[in-house]
């Protein structure tokens, strides 16, 4: 039975990155208490069954009743016992977690998202064409992107959609009216972006790129467009994230044959939630064989094509969170301005507009390098520019974002928070990454680029509290997250670092190994999984107990000195956790005597109601 209910909640819990030693250990865990419920369900059924054969006609109702209502009983406090048991670790993070942030902060926060669009956006061709002169006040907006953005990424770079500063509110905002009908035509296409998340429920990743094909531009819909103003905006999307790395041949993916784990995973197992997909916008490949998910789709060229050839004054929006292949923009001499607008948060395209208008100075410089032809650089063939998380680091060079990185942490600092630089070290790519990913170099390239920008971080550290997180990869045969040689060596020994390292998710992958973690600099782990490679079996050993002390002075210092006592709250009263079962307990009991008192007086109601009736010959033959 208990491999049963584990073959059921694997592929469910899965696509959340639950690992399937994790679902096993929960299950197991449990396993006593599911074996009492299974006992109780039979054991209401044979009562239920048995009230025919052992209570008297008139009084069976009361016994089903009340049997029923007694295992509602049990299983409510069989519940409490798993959810304060087993699971207590698990349900108290989620429910008892959490906090608020005042309106102060919310807005003070988009007002920064905001600014660093201002200056983060980069225009990187402008032949005049911008800012448009203050006469011009409408636009066509082409690219099916334009309805639904990049925002951010997938997983850890996941961003909050729900209130954000579109790219036609951004337009709208500056003082332009937009073409509607092309807006139409868009979301008529296609209401919303494909699902490409860590957290999926099969753990896939749809990358489909929807564009409407050439034929959808017909005469009556681009006549319309050029009458309604002669500048046109061309909007160009890519995503990004935790969990996959970009495909370097489209065309596999398109046709299914694109399986990464069987070619580099010794685990193809720990890799199933990286399950890419793409589905055509015609009746044709959107991609040709080779093409990467970094150069245009034939759809996207196509739309281009047609724009360019009917307007003079086209700009051209790049909404990418890796660096593209941009070469085709010399194919095209209506591209009068190209914008590099990436993943840009909850207000950050605002300065969209305001930099179209003149409004704002659009004074960003690239942090990556951008190139005709990706094939042919170092990164493309290790990963590198393709990498699913390389938006969220600063910068390709090192020292720019070691500089980048302090300047954060400093200012993060101040309000009393302590930061975790990830992911260290060596973190390159997405792919294999939990299933043994061995990552080898050289100590000089480990040094002068790997480690550099966490060195100059730390070193540039003015604050009293940071952390650090390792990363999933191995350096060489040892895992990052018991490299002593990083972690101690290197990273506290030659740089200084006082703080606490966690794990990244300890998702019982095998090698993550508490009591090796703990021995070599690794002072947390991030999970909750009670999985043999978590648990301290040799708990006499004088050298584990002083790890494990030096690991405790560690998190309580980087707490201690953060902000976290500086905030007063009130913990005299019950948890949330325990608020939120003690309702449902009392309520529960309320009810179930509720039904029993009605049972019980229907019945009684019932019983003087026939013996009313009874008439006073048939009372004496009684």
């Amino acid at each position: 039975m208990i491999e049963f209910i584990i073959s059921i909640l694997v592929p469910i819990l899965g696509g959340l990155g639950v690992s399937e030693a994790d679902v096993t250990t929960y299950v197991t865990n449990c396993s006593g208490y599911i074996y009492a419920i299974l006992i109780s369900i039979l054991v209401l059924i044979v009562l239920l069954v048995a009230a025919h054969f052992i209570a008297p006609k008139g009084k069976r109702h009361l016994v089903r009743w009340g049997a029923s209502l007694a295992w509602v009983l049990a299983l409510v406090t069989m519940v409490n016992m798993v959810c304060y048991g087993p699971l207590y670790t698990n349900l108290s993070v989620v429910l008892n977690g959490g906090g608020t942030v005042s309106d102060e902060a919310k807005a003070a926060s988009n007002e920064v998202i905001k600014k660093v669009g201002e200056e983060g956006m980069v225009l990187v061709k402008n032949n005049g064409l911008l800012p448009l002169s203050s006469d011009v006040d409408s636009m066509n907006v082409f690219g099916w992107a334009s309805t639904n953005p990049i925002y951010g990424g997938t997983g850890s770079g996941s961003a909050d959609t729900s209130s954000v500063v579109s790219i036609l509110q951004s337009l709208s905002d500056a003082g332009y009216k937009t073409n509607e009908s092309l807006t139409k035509m868009y979301t008529d296409y296609r209401a919303d972006r494909p699902a490409a998340t860590i957290l999926g429920g099969d753990g896939s990743f749809d990358i489909t790129l929807p564009e409407p094909t050439a034929d959808y531009y017909t005469d009556d819909v681009m006549g319309e467009a050029e009458s309604f103003s002669d500048v046109a905006m061309v909007v160009i999307s890519r995503g990004g994230g935790e969990g996959y790395d970009l495909p370097t041949d489209m065309n596999s993916v398109i046709h299914g044959t694109y399986n990464v784990a069987d070619e580099v995973s010794v685990n193809p197992a720990n890799y199933a939630y990286t399950n890419i997909s793409y589905t055509n916008n015609g009746d044709y490949d959107d991609f040709d064989a080779g093409e990467s998910y970094l150069e245009l789709s034939n759809t996207e060229e196509a739309m281009l094509d047609k724009v360019c050839s009917e307007f003079s004054k086209v700009i051209v929006v790049i909404n990418a969170n890796n660096p593209m292949e941009l070469d085709w923009v010399d194919n095209y001499d209506s591209i009068g301005a190209v914008i590099l607008a990436p993943g840009t948060g909850q207000t950050g395209m605002a300065a969209l507009g305001e930099i179209i208008n003149g409004s704002v100075n659009p004074s960003g410089k690239t942090v990556d390098t951008y190139v005709k032809d990706l094939t042919q650089t170092p990164y493309y063939n290790n990963i590198g520019a393709f990498a699913g998380r390389n938006f969220e680091y600063y910068s390709e060079d090192g020292v720019l974002a070691g500089k980048l990185a302090a300047a954060q942490v400093n200012a993060m600092a101040t309000k009393g928070t302590y930061n975790y630089i990830k992911h260290f070290a060596l973190n390159d790519q997405e792919t294999n990454r939990c299933a043994f990913l061995l990552t080898y170099s050289n100590e000089q390239a480990i040094r002068e680029i790997y480690l550099k920008p966490f060195e100059l971080c730390i070193k540039n550290f003015d604050g009293t509290q940071i952390a650090v997180m390792s990363s999933f990869n191995w350096i060489g045969t040892v895992p990052a997250c018991s490299n002593e040689d990083t972690l101690t060596t290197i990273l506290r020994n030659e740089w200084g670092f006082q703080g606490m390292v966690i794990t990244d998710y300890d998702g019982s992958y095998g090698y993550m190994i508490t009591d090796h973690c703990v021995r070599t600099g690794n002072d947390l782990m991030l999970g909750f999984s009670s999985q043999a490679s978590n648990q301290l079996t040799n708990t006499e050993s004088a050298t584990l107990n002083n790890a494990l002390r030096t690991s405790c002075k560690n998190i309580m210092y980087t707490i201690a000195n953060s902000g976290y006592y500086t905030n007063t709250t009130d913990d005299s009263g019950m948890s949330n956790m325990t608020k939120l079962f003690v309702t449902i307990d009392v309520v529960t009991v309320l009810l179930v005597v509720l039904c029993m008192a009605l049972v019980i007086v229907r019945y009684r109601k019932k019983h003087a109601k026939t013996a009313a009736e009874v008439t006073p010959e048939e009372k004496k033959e009684e």
